[in-house]
């Protein structure tokens, strides 16, 4: 039998690979399902009390720190449900038809691609949750999506309104 060169020195690289592989076991639990005795320190170390405070100030963020104008702003949001979701979807995208003012310009402007996305997106929900929807919802989307079709026509030049 004749031995094929370069072989040994194959295998010689692929155990040097094999010595530098090293497996660590993170799991914090034993086979037993019991927490490791190393995680079970860190378990009960509390953290120190200038993070606690700095954590208890971020999570406070009641009405009273802010300006009344934010304090009612805060208060006066809907629920969110699908509805609501809907709505909010459609303003975007007459915003982007502009048919409405944009909030943060007060100005109109139309960009059909935008709008178009997200009319696509609005078609893509009422796709994906038929027969998942109540009747209040199944009309709203698609009167929206009717009327946002209708607007981008217009506003594409395909249609005259």
């Amino acid at each position: 039998m004749e031995k094929k060169k370069g072989t040994s020195k194959k295998r010689e690289r692929i155990s040097k690979k094999e010595e530098k592989v090293k497996v660590t076991d993170r799991r914090i639990f034993d086979r037993e399902g019991k927490l490791k005795k190393e995680f079970q320190k860190a378990k009960k170390e509390k953290p120190p009390a200038e993070a606690k405070q700095k954590q208890q100030k971020t999570e406070k963020t009641t009405t009273e720190e802010m300006p009344p104008k934010e304090q009612k702003e805060r208060t006066t949001l809907p629920p969110v449900d699908f509805g609501s979701f809907i709505l909010s979807l459609s303003t975007t995208a007459f915003i982007h038809l502009g048919e409405v003012s944009d909030p943060t310009g007060k100005q109109k402007m139309v960009n059909l691609e935008a709008a178009k996305q997200m009319v696509d997106i609005i078609q893509m929900l009422k796709e994906k949750t038929e027969g998942n929807l109540t009747q209040e919802e199944s009309s709203l989307i698609d009167n929206l999506l009717y009327e946002l079709k209708l607007k981008y026509m217009a506003k594409a030049k395909l249609i005259k309104l």
